[in-house]
């Protein structure tokens, strides 16, 4: 029988190797060129108060788990998608924090008190971010992890792989630039 410090420490690492897991995969599959573009130079910022905030709220996905008996595949996927938009909107939310400290914020208050720029933020944090994608990938890794699947894992790393060899292919072809 597991002890609750075990547990939370099995949980813990669970869920750093399924954010890990999750981001490579956002990488290698180009998910996060768009919300570079978008947030400039609060960029890693973004990103590290986003992974931090999605391990967090997968911590809390597994406890979720745990405590409604809830192990399939599609409880995973569901509380990875949660975890991926709240991670969102953490980070944006952080990013918008930022943008206020730093210098603009009677611009930044008036731009947040329109219409436009709630429904931006609202786009920025749920679909520009693909927090809800990474999220997926986490829950996703998370349940495979759990169930001692890690062919899948290594299967869905090759795709990634692959799958960025052809971007970068297709960038070359077109005589783009890679980065």
């Amino acid at each position: 029988m597991t002890t609750g410090i075990e547990s939370r420490s099995s949980n813990s690492l669970v869920a750093v190797f399924a954010v890990t897991y999750a981001v490579i995969a956002a990488e290698l599959l180009d998910i996060n060129r768009i919300p570079r573009a978008f947030v400039h130079r609060g960029y890693f910022v973004f990103e590290v108060v986003f992974v931090l905030s999605l391990w967090l709220c997968t911590m809390g996905s597994l406890r979720l788990q745990g405590a409604f008996a809830h192990s399939s595949a599609v409880a995973s996927l569901g509380y990875g998608f949660v975890s991926g938009v709240l991670g969102g909107i953490i980070a944006t939310l952080g990013l918008l924090s930022l943008s206020l400290v730093t210098g603009r914020s009677e611009s930044t208050v008036d731009y947040l008190s329109s219409w436009q720029g709630l429904a931006d933020f609202a786009w920025a944090a749920t679909v520009i971010s693909f927090g809800w994608l990474i999220g997926l990938i986490s829950g996703a890794a998370r349940f495979l992890f759990s169930a001692k699947r890690t062919g899948w894992l290594i299967v869905f790393a090759a795709i990634c792989v692959v799958a960025r060899i052809g971007l970068l292919a297709l960038h070359l072809v077109h005589h783009q630039r890679l980065w």
